[in-house]
């Protein structure tokens, strides 16, 4: 983007122009064969610019797709995790209740009496 080098072509660094560009002003010597160099610097840093843009609105758009992804997924998390403690601890008990309402009944009504136990 800046160049390199200390020539003044194409090559050289816009430091070196710029050097080159002061000396002949002090000088007193015509610049604008400058200007033609000095445009083409200021166009390579307006397209590095807009290329560091470009890159930049990527970022930031990348950064909110995590964002919302992460947000998505910690909804999704506490849906599984989060339960209701007292709601589980009560569906459990009338479960266990039930069970052991089916238990006693069954025993009662599969009462081995004497006349079975003999047999």
């Amino acid at each position: 983007m800046f160049g390199s080098g200390t020539g003044t072509g194409r090559e050289a660094s816009v430091f070196a122009l710029m050097d080159t560009l002061a000396a002949d002003l002090r000088a007193g010597t015509d610049v604008s064969v400058h200007l033609g160099a000095l445009q083409q610097r200021i166009r390579d840093v307006t397209n590095q610019h807009a290329e560091i843009g470009t890159r930049n609105a990527r970022l930031l758009e990348a950064k909110n797709v995590v964002a919302d992804n992460s947000l998505l997924l910690e909804g999704k998390r506490a849906a599984v995790e989060d339960v209701d403690l007292a709601t589980v601890i009560l569906d459990l008990k009338l479960q266990e209740t039930a069970y052991q309402s089916a238990l006693a009944v069954s025993a009662r009504v599969l009462q081995p009496s004497l006349m079975d136990f003999l047999r």
